[in-house]
């Protein structure tokens, strides 16, 4: 049974190999995590074989579903670390600091006017909630969802760039 199972997944990836190579390369997917990619969409396969039709659509479908899980995990944990780091610049080291705020502040003048007004009171400037609610023309209640957009776009504008820089594999 198991080496049935061996043989028809075997010939599943070989068959499928170029769409799903297609698939990684359009998302950008770095080359040492496509084959973690893979194996999960594949151990779903395994985990689902009773109740899928048509395995091979299936297969590049859930690759893709995969790399879009892969971008947005990327994008939340690089929006916390931003958050993390926004927050501790107001006590880092003056060196340090300067290191800091050079290098965001030029990923943050490419977003809108009232996302880098937020960003600067909330975490350059060390305004309080109350401050930059008022600075920027809204209640306190709605400031973290204003400021957790406004990372989340920095981040995903980040993200974007350091793809740009990188040169798929062949």
């Amino acid at each position: 049974m198991s080496t049935d199972l061996d043989a028809e997944l075997a010939d599943l990836i070989r068959n499928t190999h170029d769409k799903i190579r297609a698939v990684l390369l359009h998302f950008g997917i770095p080359e040492f995590d496509a084959g973690d990619i893979v194996q999960e969409a594949v151990l779903q396969l395994v985990r689902k074989r009773a109740t899928v039709l048509d395995p091979p659509a299936w297969l590049v479908g859930t690759v893709r579903r995969e790399c879009l899980y892969y971008w947005r995990r990327k994008r939340q944990r690089l929006t916390y670390a931003l958050d993390d780091v926004g927050c501790s610049l107001a006590t880092a080291p003056e060196q340090e600091g300067q290191l800091l705020r050079h290098d965001l502040q030029r990923a943050i003048r490419s977003l809108r006017p009232r996302c880098q007004d937020v960003i600067q009171h909330r975490f350059f400037l060390g305004s309080s909630t109350a401050e930059t609610a008022t600075s920027i023309g809204c209640t306190e209640s709605s400031l973290d969802k204003i400021i957790r957009r406004c990372l989340d776009t920095l981040s995903h504008r980040m993200l974007r760039i350091g793809r740009t820089k990188r040169t798929p594999s062949p």
